[in-house]
C-alpha cells in the first residue's frame, strides 16, 4: 500500500473506531515518508492513537463522533483558508 504525500505534509485520517486495517495501513506508510498525521477518532482512540497524535471525540455513540469530525474538519478548514487568503 503506498501513501500519497510528500515530507512535511498533513494528513487528517479518520476512524471512527481507530481500528479501521486500511487507515492504520495508512498511516504507516505516511510516517514513513515523514508525512505529519493527526488523527480523528472516537473516545477510545482504537489501535490509532497508539500509531500517530490523535483528537478524540469523548464519546461512543458513532453519530456524534461522526458529527464532531465534521465540526473538527470545518474548524480547521476555516482557519487554514483565513491563513491563505486573508
Amino acid at each position: 500500500m503506498l501513501a500519497i504525500g510528500e515530507k512535511g505534509d498533513l494528513f487528517i485520517p479518520i476512524s471512527t473506531s481507530g481500528n479501521s486495517e486500511n487507515i492504520l495501513e495508512v498511516i504507516k506508510e505516511a510516517k514513513k515518508m515523514g508525512i505529519n498525521i493527526i488523527g480523528l477518532t472516537g473516545k477510545l482512540g482504537g489501535k490509532m492513537s497508539q500509531i500517530c497524535d490523535t483528537i478524540n471525540i469523548p464519546s461512543l455513540i458513532t453519530e456524534k463522533i461522526q458529527e464532531c469530525h465534521i465540526m473538527v474538519g470545518r474548524i480547521v478548514f476555516a482557519q487554514i483558508e483565513k491563513i491563505l487568503f486573508q
